[in-house]
């Protein structure tokens, strides 16, 4: 069923990372430097998920019904796993709240991944 494990093994440490820096509190002295800097970080961190579900889907996934859908797969859990993590820090921390600003933030990575990779494709094919 997996053809290779480099994606699979990058994509579980970047679900862990995620999940670890939105539900937990890490004590940081520095003040943002940029207005609204959280929402580019939420914005990297789905930009990379969205590319490494993808890639994982498409290259290492021997199922052809999933490696042929493995761009809207990618968009279906990338979008979940971000609103999952916005409804957990809501419903179960109290140094975390959630934003409809971080789900948008996470969208844009997603819909920037997606560009991205059309791009990457059309310039290695020509």
């Amino acid at each position: 069923m997996l053809k290779n494990h480099k994606y699979f093994i990058f994509l579980i440490i970047w679900l862990s990372v995620i999940f670890t820096l939105s539900l937990f509190s890490f004590k940081i002295d520095a003040d943002p430097k940029l207005a609204n800097e959280d929402k580019l970080v939420h914005l990297f961190f789905y930009f990379v998920l969205t590319v490494l579900l993808i890639k994982f889907f498409k290259k290492e996934i021997s199922i052809d019904l999933v490696n042929k859908n493995g761009l809207i797969l990618g968009i279906i859990i990338a979008f979940t796993y971000g609103t999952i993590i916005e409804f957990l820090q809501w419903a179960f921390t109290t140094t975390r709240s959630a934003e409809w600003n971080d789900i948008l933030a996470n969208s844009l990575g997603i819909i920037i991944a997606i560009v991205f990779l059309k791009l990457l494709g059309k310039l290695q094919k020509s």
